[in-house]
């Protein structure tokens, strides 16, 4: 995640902040803001990207990677390489897609009560498909960078 900046002749550049890490019975927020301009950064970076894009054991599960992925190479070039092999990577919107195209009937709710079209887009409408509900976005475009 990363401070959001709406102006576009902004001359802040956007860096990610945070990065989150899910397991599944644990969840991580590492501040890279702080982690990586500690000690040996490089390294740091370097042995992150390896444990977590460069390994065989690790899935990375998520949701149109393009943005994150490109804030990720801009804010810590060193992610460029690994992140280009992706074989870590599964991003759900491509199986949402193909999914939509070629099984929707795979999915428990495929559409609204009176055939109502869902508004909803990205990872809130696969939710739906998949639960019936909608993801609750009232907490968008924080301030990642922000500091107690």
């Amino acid at each position: 995640e990363w401070k959001p900046i709406f102006n576009n002749t902004s001359t802040s550049k956007q860096r990610l902040s945070i990065v989150q890490i899910a397991f599944p019975n644990e969840i991580f927020l590492l501040d890279v803001l702080h982690f990586f301009h500690t000690c040996d950064p490089e390294n740091i970076q370097r042995r992150l990207a390896n444990r977590l894009f460069d390994d065989d054991h690790v899935t990375i599960l998520c949701y149109g990677f393009q943005a994150d992925a490109s804030m990720l190479i801009a804010s810590y070039p060193i992610f460029n390489q690994v992140l280009l092999s992706g074989k870590t990577l599964l991003d759900l919107s491509f199986v949402q897609t193909e999914l939509l195209n070629t099984r929707r009937d795979i999915f428990p709710y495929p559409t609204l009560p009176n055939n109502i079209i869902s508004k909803e887009k990205g990872l809130s409408e696969l939710v739906r498909l998949c639960f019936g509900k909608t993801l609750n976005k009232s907490e968008r475009c924080s301030n990642w960078d922000r500091r107690p």
